[in-house]
């Protein structure tokens, strides 16, 4: 006899998991265990890093992770309007709208010039022109996803009150957008340890650990540790170290630094870089960070309806015109079946299916993400 359950789906907008997200050398290796739902949710995204020369190596890293496994598909563009809205890939820029020399157009590096420690943080017109730039990015259809500042050498801006200068500036562009409910997510980042004298370089690691603590004392703050991740070597516990006067502090390891033509490091350190932001933007996206499974909301009432048959999934719609599509996923993460345009009812078969839990994830008109798990016998 044919067994024929008719359940209630129960919806809900997925949920960022516990656990403060930052992306330091222990994540790099990380990158592999994203399930593949929550790739396609970083697909969806838009960052920008924007900064000088140092911040072509997360670009430069996209394109060569791309290179080794095309799922972790991304568009980067250092010119022109910055690309409308795609679930087909990440898109990656260094782009903000304007800087605190010229308050429109889109800055860009290197053609525009970069967006440099001048523009993020030494002055109130600085923090108030990237505001400005924040609100510009999340108009015109535009969705800026992740936002962070790439650090440069400047061996004049690392004592204390530039430190908390640029830490209090941060911590502002997250509050405003909260405030304006815009859904991008502002993070801290590390600078580069590259170049610089012995001396200096001591220096901006007292900076870099006192930005690491004022993230560290709140759980909400995230951050992109750029320098940590390029001082170890893939499969190596240990950082690389040098001396100052006694002082040992960490520095790049040969491998990630190369001859130093690549954005100031090497192909090697690029890649770290990339590894640990797709691991970052997953976390942003929703994903724990540990488990490879997906990990499902609490659940909340009034939902289409879904009808499980030995051979088949029958969704049932109440409001079609509010859902652009629903896929069906393994725990895994693994992507099975997929319907866009969503009529009152949609039909997957699933007589090849072996037995077992499955989990169906249902993309709104508004681009929320819901999500039910059914059993498939």
């Amino acid at each position: 006899m044919k067994r024929v359950l008719l359940l209630s789906i129960i919806l809900s907008y997925a949920l960022v998991s516990p656990g403060q997200i930052m992306a330091d050398h222990t994540v790099v290796d990380k990158y592999v265990d994203i399930p593949q739902y929550y790739i396609d949710k970083v697909k969806q995204m838009w960052l920008s890093y924007p900064g000088e020369s140092h911040s072509e190596a997360v670009r430069i890293g996209m394109g060569l992770l791309e290179a080794l496994d095309p799922k972790y598909s991304v568009s980067v563009y250092n010119s022109g309007n910055p690309e409308a809205y795609t679930p087909d890939h990440l898109r990656v820029s260094s782009v903000a709208w304007g800087d605190v020399d010229t308050p429109t157009g889109w800055i860009y590096y290197p053609a525009g010039g970069g967006y440099g420690e001048e523009d993020w943080f030494l002055t109130s017109a600085a923090v108030s022109q990237t505001k400005s730039g924040i609100s510009y990015s999340n108009s015109g259809g535009l969705n800026l996803s992740a936002f962070g500042f790439c650090w440069c050498w400047d061996g004049d801006v690392y004592n204390i009150s530039f430190t908390n200068l640029y830490i209090a500036a941060t911590q502002s562009y997250i509050e405003y957008c909260r405030a304006k409910g815009y859904s991008t997510k502002v993070f801290f980042t590390t600078g580069p340890v590259d170049t610089m004298t012995e001396g200096l370089g001591w220096f901006k690691y007292l900076q870099y650990e006192a930005i690491r603590d004022s993230v560290s004392n709140d759980e909400t703050r995230m951050l992109f540790d750029f320098a940590d991740i390029l001082c170890y070597d893939d499969g190596k516990d240990i950082p690389n170290t040098r001396n100052w006067n006694g002082h040992i502090y960490p520095w790049i390891t040969p491998t990630n630094y190369g001859d130093g033509s690549v954005a100031h490091m090497s192909n090697a350190g690029c890649l770290r870089l990339a590894k640990a932001m797709w691991w970052m933007l997953a976390r942003i996206a929703g994903w724990n960070g540990i488990s490879t499974d997906i990990d499902i909301p609490e659940e909340v009432e009034d939902s289409p309806q879904i009808m499980i048959s030995d051979e088949e999934v029958k969704i049932f719609f109440y409001e079609p015109a509010s859902w652009k599509a629903v896929s069906l996923y393994s725990l895994q993460g693994k992507l099975i079946d997929v319907r866009n345009n969503i009529k009152e009812t949609c039909v997957f078969k699933t007589a090849h299916l072996p037995s077992g839990i499955y989990l169906f994830v249902f993309s709104a008109s508004d681009q929320s993400l819901k999500s039910k798990k059914v059993f498939i016998p």
